[in-house]
């Protein structure tokens, strides 16, 4: 019994994981991650998390394409906010892509209150629906080996498994869908995307179990780290009757 729990936390058997959203995922040098979030892989590419963080908005977002820019943000502003929209967002021509650029500290709030002005909506749920970023599951070891199958590793895209050595580990990205949110329920369902089936089929998974729990049953529980995102916890509890 000991060791099942025990695996519950380790790196090569744990199904708890983490979501984040990327910007520019594509853009090793300009990628940025957002909003950490716990989620467990269910079984064949489905991953469940909670819902209640889509809901809520990013202060600013880290990038956005022209097209978008100038339809949804720019055309709402007077030539003020203009101004300091064009000034913190700068433009890449070659990505056809404005990038956040604050130079002075002051403009990050006037920035903010401007695009809660115009009701530009940044929300997490929508910025996933209009591509100005993605979610991605975050797996990470402390060798270089995708749960040290070499034929998993090689199926990576080279741009979404990358060392970090202030962390003592290597980070592997894969890509997530949004399937469906159940706010009454606060669940969300998203479903692994434009990945090798190789990938997939090496993550550990977890059954959902729809039993109804006893009054003084003894249940594990298990989460990440309240003080790291790398580690994973596990504490025992009990069903109480009030």
């Amino acid at each position: 019994m000991k060791d099942k729990i025990l695996e519950l936390i380790n790196d090569q058997k744990s199904p708890l994981f983490r979501i984040m959203a990327v910007y520019n995922e594509n853009e090793p040098a300009k990628r940025s991650f957002n909003n950490n979030i716990c989620a467990f892989h269910i079984g064949n590419g489905y991953i469940l998390s909670v819902a209640h963080n889509l809901r809520l908005e990013a202060q600013l977002f880290q990038s956005i394409n022209e097209t978008d820019f100038q339809n949804d943000i720019i055309s709402n502003c007077d030539a003020s906010e203009q101004q300091l929209l064009t000034k913190c967002y700068i433009l890449d021509p070659q990505t056809n892509k404005r990038y956040i650029n604050i130079q002075d500290k002051n403009d990050t709030q006037p920035l903010a209150d401007t695009l809660k002005k115009i009701n530009f909506d940044r929300r997490w749920i929508t910025l996933y629906a209009k591509g100005i970023c993605k979610p991605f599951l975050i797996i990470q070891f402390k060798n270089n080996q995708f749960y040290n199958d070499p034929t998993a590793t090689a199926a990576f895209d080279p741009n979404n498994l990358f060392p970090e050595p202030d962390l003592g580990r290597n980070t592997f990205l894969i890509e997530l869908e949004l399937v469906e949110t159940y706010y009454t329920e606060d669940i969300s369902l998203y479903r692994i995307t434009n990945t090798d089936q190789n990938i997939i089929d090496k993550i550990p998974s977890t059954d959902i179990s729809y039993e109804i729990v006893e009054t003084g049953r003894s249940l594990y529980c298990i989460q990440s780290a309240p003080s790291s995102n790398l580690g994973r916890m596990i504490n025992e509890s009990r069903i109480k009757e009030f």
